[in-house]
């Protein structure tokens, strides 16, 4: 489930896509794109220095589980990566465990050979519990810390995208010479983009340009004329003329990252059309964790320089993600 709604007393008659410039955000819209991905393979050097943290500093963290066995058992499918040693991420790791030896011991559970294979592993083991002498604040930055050095050797991923969007939207309005008849019918509008993308000390950085052509309504109005014959009005509602068409050129650069892993996460994203010199500015927050500790939800704060001023809305099945 996908959703999002703007925080205004006029609800779902503001615009939902708050901070943004481009004109293709309503209707029916299909996109396509296509990909160049440059992504060098991990220094061997790199990924055993990471592996070998992970080796041996799990175990202290949680002991008499190695972070294979931990992550396996648990059925994370995670590769060593600094993330692992935050609070939130050592407890999800545990929490699974616990749930999961819970299931081995409960005589109504149905076990498939797997799990047979995975209950007798746990059987062999200590109850997992974090030691919390070991897992401090101070204790977690500094083994991200030896992430972080050892990921300056790291190479990047670079991404170039060349996408375009088709975009349909249902139209009502009244010509401005014959006020009486309301016309129903669709605009169809499209745009180019071409994106770069670099994912870095894990942080995604892009850049890129929109060639968009759209249509915008006038405000709709309800204009009441009287029904031949009786005493009765029909009042229908719609703009008064016909779409306007608009053409956008837009610049825009954006950046995705995590503030603190499985909590919050930023997405700031600046737009600027060179052909009207309008700004907008948006800054989606995720804050809201599934189950697995994926960001799925959260608020979005906009401001355009021309139409909607500073506008929010909130949204929720959207996970955060790089790419």
């Amino acid at each position: 489930m996908r959703g999002e709604t703007p925080i205004t007393s006029k609800g779902s008659t503001d615009t939902v896509d708050v901070g943004t410039l481009s004109g293709l955000t309503a209707g029916s819209t299909a996109h396509a794109e296509a990909s160049w991905l440059h992504w060098p393979a991990l220094l061997d050097s790199v990924a055993a220095a990471n592996a070998a943290i992970c080796d041996s500093q799990f175990p202290t963290l949680v002991p008499g589980y190695s972070f294979a066995a931990a992550t396996t058992l648990a059925n994370i499918a995670t590769p060593c990566v600094s993330t692992i040693f935050t609070a939130a991420s050592l407890d999800n790791i545990v929490q699974r465990l616990k749930l999961k030896r819970q299931q081995c011991r409960d005589p109504k559970q149905h076990l498939s050979p797997a799990d047979v294979v995975i209950c007798g592993q746990l059987a062999a083991l200590k109850d997992p519990e974090i030691d919390a002498d070991k897992a401090t604040d101070a204790n977690l930055a500094a083994i991200r810390a030896r992430f972080s050095a050892i990921q300056q050797q790291a190479p990047f991923l670079g991404l170039l995208t060349l996408g375009s969007t088709v975009n349909r939207q249902n139209v009502s309005y009244f010509q401005k010479s014959d006020l009486s008849t309301l016309i129903k019918g669709q605009t169809t509008g499209y745009g180019v983009n071409l994106v770069a993308s670099m994912l870095y000390h894990s942080a995604l950085y892009s850049g890129g340009a929109f060639y968009e052509r759209s249509y915008t309504d006038a405000t709709t109005v309800q204009l009441c004329t009287p029904v031949t014959g009786t005493s009765a009005l029909k009042c229908p509602q719609g703009a008064i003329g016909a779409p306007t068409r608009q053409i956008a050129r837009l610049l825009f650069t954006e950046s995705r990252f995590y503030v603190l892993p499985g909590k919050l996460a930023l997405s700031p994203r600046i737009e600027y059309d060179v052909a009207t010199s309008k700004l907008a500015v948006r800054l989606p927050i995720y804050l809201a964790p599934s189950t697995t500790k994926t960001l799925i939800g959260g608020l979005v704060i906009g401001y355009t320089t021309h139409g909607t001023g500073l506008a929010a809305s909130v949204f929720i099945g959207k996970a955060f993600s790089f790419l």
